[in-house]
């Protein structure tokens, strides 16, 4: 072998090597612990793999000089990381050291400024509500005067210190107008007469009148407030009223349009009912008329709808019996007792022994005699509207 042959060889072991180094070589701490611990192993455990892959009997004192190269590169590697998380870590607790200092900076503007502003309200006796009305009445003076606000102070002096004449000269007047202006307040003549020149008795006025005042537009809010949901509840009522009215005007539509398909239906069926008593009555009294002739022995022409059974026709109280079952045969319909003497066809009467002229009606007593019929009492137009209204009864039931 050549060497340039054995020089390949020798690089393809290194390949070779360092592929197997590379499933267990990550640059941890433990990894690299654990394989300067076990160079040998590692060393026999790499010449194994390469020579049941490839056949090839690796050179052990070789691949010993590869684990170590790979460890070294693995220390390095650490060393880095190390060296690159210490690097953060600096800067982060740099950060954080400069957001400490920026909150203790912060913390101790607020502490300055909380104990001024407690410094400041000791002047009103911890009141902020008087406070905050210095504060705008502060600013006004130093408007109207022409001096800066800092020089403003509850001692100050409208004429001697601000400059502003105690003579209630413009420039008072202007101020009052500013005031009033500001706090929504009237400020009367006589009242301003008797205001004490310094800014402490300035406020000491208006601080009860600018109260009043804020109570006031606070009770009115309350109030406008209160109008304002009632006028929304009336409004919601008066949704709900025109929901029912519509509600009822569909109601009334559909009741009429019902009472409307209900009269058309009862149309219908009394045309029908015209039509069909149009129809059937002929037959009915062509019948009725035979039955007459033949029952009460009289010319076909003596019988018309305006004929008296009894009066025109000479039916006697037998005869309406046989016509009531002359006419339930013919018809195939069932006269009733009670109906027949309704409708005036025959009724049972009697005769007393006391009263012989005297008709009674039927009793169960058997001190009276067997009854007699009384002639009909109905025209040919009523029995033919009874036995009409029957056969229409009947075809109904069945």
């Amino acid at each position: 072998m050549n060497e340039s042959e054995k020089e390949y060889q020798l690089k393809i072991l290194d390949m070779a090597a360092n592929l197997c180094l590379d499933k267990i070589a990550t640059p941890t701490d433990e990894n690299l612990i654990f394989m300067e611990s076990n160079v040998d192993k590692i060393v026999w455990d790499v010449a194994t793999e390469i020579y049941q892959q490839s056949g090839f009997k690796a050179d052990l004192a070789r691949v010993r000089d590869i684990v170590i190269s790979r460890l070294e590169k693995m220390r390095y590697q650490i060393q880095l990381e190390a060296e690159r998380k210490a690097v953060e870590e600096v800067k982060r607790l740099s950060e954080l050291q400069e957001q400490a200092e920026q909150k203790a900076v912060e913390e101790a503007e607020r502490l300055a400024e909380l104990r001024e502003q407690a410094e400041f309200l000791k002047q009103f006796d911890g009141n902020k509500n008087k406070a905050e009305i210095f504060l705008k009445l502060r600013r006004i003076l130093a408007e109207e005067s022409g001096v800066d606000e800092e020089d403003v102070n509850l001692d100050s002096h409208l004429a001697d210190d601000l400059a502003l004449d105690d003579t209630w000269g413009l420039q008072i007047l202007d101020l009052f107008m500013a005031i009033e202006n500001e706090f929504e307040i009237e400020i009367p003549d006589y009242e301003a007469e008797n205001i004490g020149l310094t800014v402490g008795e300035l406020l000491d006025y208006l601080y009860p009148k600018i109260n009043d005042a804020i109570e006031k537009a606070v009770e009115e809010a309350k109030r406008l407030a209160e109008l304002q949901k009632q006028a929304e509840r009336e409004a919601v009522e008066a949704k709900g009223l025109n929901e029912l009215q519509e509600q009822a005007q569909r109601i009334a539509r559909a009741e009429a349009k019902r009472l409307t398909e209900l009269r058309e239906q009862a149309e219908r069926k009394a045309a029908e009912e015209a039509k069909r008593e149009a129809e059937l009555k002929p037959e009915i009294f062509i019948k009725l008329k035979e039955i007459l002739v033949e029952e009460l022995v009289v010319e076909a022409e003596q019988v018309n709808l305006d004929s008296h059974l009894a009066d025109n026709l000479g039916a006697d109280g037998l005869d309406g019996w046989e016509l009531a079952m002359a006419i339930e045969n013919e018809f195939e319909i069932e006269i009733p007792d009670g109906e027949a003497e309704k409708i005036g066809l025959f009724s049972y009467y009697y005769k007393t022994n006391s009263s012989p002229n005297r008709l009674w009606l039927v009793s169960t007593s058997e001190s009276f005699q067997l009854p007699n019929y009384c002639p009909p009492t109905l025209t040919v137009r009523e029995l033919l509207d009874y036995i009409y209204q029957k056969i229409n009864d009947t075809t109904k039931t069945e």
